[in-house]
């Protein structure tokens, strides 16, 4: 059952609160990667539509209304998957130096969900359907929430190329960088030469 200490959103701040902190200081990043545009997930975007969403829902039940009876689920399952395969609306062009803060915005938009999520778990267990619409979205925040700790890793392995403290990643981690089939951060335009230089599967590990 879900409750307000289950929910994934206050482990993941908790465990990742290095990665935030580290994001969140300045870098003097290299010519080379300062210049290049980057594709990212819109976290601030896609974190209020989840807020939306649920209290979409609560609007609904409030006017004690049927109309969607046995379609909410499907509806948020759509909305969900959406989020990671429709690039256009989803996500969002950034330079290196404009990366940082939509970490700052994840966090701002975590608050905003887990607060309204804690503020419903209660009810939620008065309403099979509500309970099972808040542990799809405290699912849905964990997928995002892994993607945004590997989009923090491999910011900072890129914010401190050429530094005396290079920030290491994995090969997996680096190969899913120059693939647009994953939904982490990506250049822009992925060069034939990137895709050769990191690998089908990502140099081995240092």
């Amino acid at each position: 059952m879900l409750t307000t200490d289950s929910l994934s959103m206050k482990d993941f701040v908790v465990e990742n609160r290095g990665l935030f902190e580290q994001c969140a200081r300045e870098y003097n990043y290299a010519t080379k990667y300062r210049e290049k545009r980057y594709t990212q997930l819109n976290y601030r975007f896609i974190l209020k539509e989840m807020v939306d969403f649920i209290n979409g829902y609560i609007e609904y039940k409030e006017k004690d209304s049927n109309k969607y009876s046995g379609k909410v689920l499907g509806t948020a399952k759509s909305f969900y998957d959406s989020m990671f395969e429709n690039k256009k609306k989803y996500r969002k062009k950034l330079y290196l130096p404009e990366i940082k803060d939509s970490y700052a915005d994840f966090l701002r938009g975590t608050k905003d969900l887990q607060t309204l999520m804690e503020s419903n778990i209660e009810r939620s267990n008065r309403d099979p359907e509500f309970r099972m619409l808040l542990t799809m979205t405290d699912n849905q925040y964990r997928k995002l929430s892994k993607v945004c700790r590997d989009d923090m890793q491999i910011y900072l392995w890129l914010a401190t190329e050429d530094s005396s403290h290079e920030y290491h990643i994995s090969g997996k981690l680096r190969a899913d960088f120059v693939d647009d089939m994953t939904p982490v951060i990506h250049p822009k335009k992925i060069k034939p030469a990137d895709i050769q230089k990191y690998g089908e599967n990502g140099p081995e590990d240092e």
